[in-house]
């Protein structure tokens, strides 16, 4: 019987595979290996959009997910798209469960409350009460771990990953497990891009794989897995944070108390770090990308296209209720706060005013591989681009199962038996 087991690495690029498959204790997971060098990521090349693309098979305009958080503004702190009920399309969970397999997944971002998940401990951010988040069958190994979430520090969240998979595998044995770890995103936002800064981090995350395939080849189950190693996005360098809300205010479109909390609002960017999407009401469309137009003349290179919706999903399969997208030049990202600079250097808030950053359009920056070894890879084959949308048919293939329903095709070239297409 085969089995499959998913892991991805937040923010990894290709380049980062040099570091990787010259570890010691990789040698034996890379020896049997297919790999696609570029993936094209979805857009906005978030964390959150492109993870569910990973699920589904599907584009944004399908599955609905378009941002990490949810739009509400005014609200501080909005809550993530953690739970499937978001999704407008069904998971390879779903199709695996119809197939009758046994499924399992650890801390994959937007997968909180899965029916089809046998063995589920949800994106660790999302705690809250643990177990509506968790599936009951795996509450002994979120206890023996939980400690190891305290402070919700990365290195020791990807602990907990780590740990909590492992005894997945252990105790459960399951047909499709996907796991995740973050601390590549992180220290991408903290320093850079540059695959030099990032050796220790990259070896940190190495062992962790090394870890996980160790324990399925102690299981007994090696020669039926096929392992798929892949990422969501790359990052970019950021140059500086532009706040298109200030900018937005100053023209009286945002009313905002002293404390920066938003009052009122006609014209109101979501930012997904280096695009924004644009939400209106009680204004007129072309007014309001007058005003959008009238911001990048007067700051340029700030706002260097304006995307309707429309325009979005014929040209990168993604829509929504926003009434714009808007993507500045290469390096410059958007803030989301009132009563603030206008322009500020990178690094002094979250993740979408980092040093480096993400967000942008599929085209741009480096991207992340794909990469299948074990049982089903045809070892030695190489893709050399391929879309995010083709990752579920193919892991679902491995395990002799179609995904009708997705946007994305069976990468065959890369499995055994498969043809070239």
């Amino acid at each position: 019987m085969n089995k499959a087991i998913v892991i991805s690495v937040d923010a990894m690029i290709t380049r980062d595979l040099s570091v990787l498959k010259n570890m010691k204790e990789l040698k034996e997971f890379f020896s049997r290996c297919a790999q696609v060098n570029e993936v094209m990521p979805v857009f906005p090349s978030l964390t959150y959009p492109c993870h569910v693309t990973m699920l589904t098979g599907c584009y944004p305009d399908r599955h609905g997910i378009v941002n990490n958080e949810l739009f509400m503004p005014g609200v501080k702190n909005a809550p993530w798209y953690w739970y499937t009920t978001y999704h407008k399309e069904r998971t390879l969970f779903k199709e695996a469960k119809d197939a009758g397999l046994v499924t399992a997944l650890v801390a994959w971002p937007s997968s909180g409350c899965c029916p089809d998940i046998d063995h589920r401990i949800s994106k660790i951010f999302a705690l809250g009460d643990e177990d509506e988040v968790n599936s009951r069958s795996v509450k002994e190994i979120y206890s023996r771990h939980k400690h190891l979430l305290e402070g919700f520090r990365t290195l020791e969240l990807d602990d907990f990953a780590e740990a909590c998979t492992v005894d997945i595998i252990r105790e459960f044995s399951p047909d499709l497990l996907l796991t995740y770890f973050l601390e590549i995103d992180s220290v991408r936002h903290k320093k850079g891009v540059d695959t030099s800064l990032h050796v220790e981090s990259l070896e940190r995350v190495g062992r962790r794989i090394a870890h996980i395939y160790e324990e399925v080849k102690r299981s007994g189950y090696l020669d039926d897995t096929t392992f798929f190693l892949t990422a969501d996005h790359g990052q970019i360098d950021t140059r500086y944070t532009f706040n298109i809300n200030q900018a937005l205010m100053e023209k009286g479109y945002i009313t905002a108390g002293e404390d920066g909390s938003i009052l009122s609002w006609r014209i109101i960017a979501h930012s997904s770090a280096f695009t924004a999407q644009i939400y209106t009401k009680d204004i007129s469309h072309t007014e309001a990308k007058n005003v959008l137009r009238e911001i990048g003349r007067e700051h340029p290179g700030t706002v260097e296209r304006i995307l309707n919706r429309y325009e979005c999903e014929s040209l990168y399969h993604t829509t929504g209720d926003f009434t714009f997208m808007i993507e500045g030049s290469e390096g410059v990202s958007f803030g989301k706060d009132v009563n603030v600079p206008l322009v500020v250097e990178p690094g002094n808030g979250d993740y979408k005013t980092a040093k480096a950053t993400h967000g942008h359009s599929p085209e741009r920056g480096e991207k992340p591989p794909f990469v299948i070894t074990g049982k089903m890879a045809r070892d030695s084959a190489v893709i050399e681009e391929a879309s995010l949308v083709d990752e579920a048919p193919t892991i679902l293939a491995s395990l002799g199962i179609a995904m009708d329903r997705a946007d994305g095709h069976v990468l065959s070239r890369l499995l055994e038996e498969g043809e070239d297409e």
